[in-house]
C-alpha cells in the first residue's frame, strides 16, 4: 500500500467512524430505530459529501445515474479493484470512480456529471499540457514519475485518468482514447 493508498484508507476509516456515531449515537440512551434509508443519506462531519462503495460495476451504474464502462488498455497487471459514487447534494454533483490497483501502481478512473472538474483532481493552467486524444481536448500534468493526471470533458460528463506511477505521455493518452 502506497503512502496515498494509507492516506485515503485512514480518511475513509475516519468518516465510517463518524457516520455511525452521527447515526447511532450511542451517548443517547433513548431506544431510536433507525431507518434504513438515513444510513446512506447521513454525512460525516466536515464533509460535503457522501462516498458510497459498491461491489459491481451495474451497482455504480445505478448510484451514478449514467452508464460507467471499464477501462481498457490499464499497463498493469490489476490485482484489486474498487467501485465508489461521491454525491454532493449541496452542489448537485455525482462522481463514479473505479480504482484498479496493481503490486506497485495503481489508477484511478473516474466520471462525473453536474460538475465540470473533478474536485480532488483540480489542475491549474500553469501545471499542465494540452494535448488531443480522439478529438478530444486533454489536459495532462507531469510528476516526476511521468504523465499522472488526465482530464476532459466529453459529452456533457468530465473524465479523469490519474495513474501512480505516471507513465510517458502516449500511454496515457491512449487510454484516454480508448474509454468509451
Amino acid at each position: 500500500m502506497n503512502k496515498r493508498e494509507f492516506v485515503i484508507a485512514g480518511i475513509m476509516f475516519l468518516i465510517a467512524c463518524a457516520v455511525f456515531l452521527f447515526i447511532c449515537k450511542p451517548w443517547d440512551k433513548g431506544e431510536k430505530e433507525v431507518p434504513a434509508a438515513s444510513v446512506s443519506e447521513a454525512k460525516a462531519p466536515r464533509e460535503a459529501y457522501e462516498n458510497m462503495q459498491v461491489f459491481s460495476l451495474d451497482a455504480l451504474s445505478d448510484m451514478a445515474g449514467f452508464e460507467v464502462n471499464e477501462l481498457e488498455g490499464i499497463p498493469f497487471e490489476v490485482t484489486e479493484k474498487r467501485y465508489n459514487c461521491i454525491y454532493d447534494k449541496d452542489a448537485g454533483y455525482k462522481i463514479a470512480e473505479i480504482t484498479y490497483y496493481g503490486v506497485d501502481a495503481s489508477l484511478c478512473f473516474a466520471k462525473g456529471s453536474g460538475t465540470d472538474s473533478i474536485p480532488w483532481y483540480i489542475l491549474y493552467d500553469n501545471e499542465v499540457e494540452i494535448e488531443k486524444a480522439s478529438d478530444i481536448e486533454v489536459k495532462l500534468k507531469k510528476d516526476e514519475s511521468g504523465y499522472s493526471t488526465a482530464q476532459w470533458m466529453k459529452d456533457g460528463f468530465i473524465y479523469s485518468v490519474e495513474i501512480d506511477p505516471g507513465v510517458e505521455k502516449e500511454d496515457i493518452l491512449e487510454l484516454v482514447g480508448g474509454i468509451k
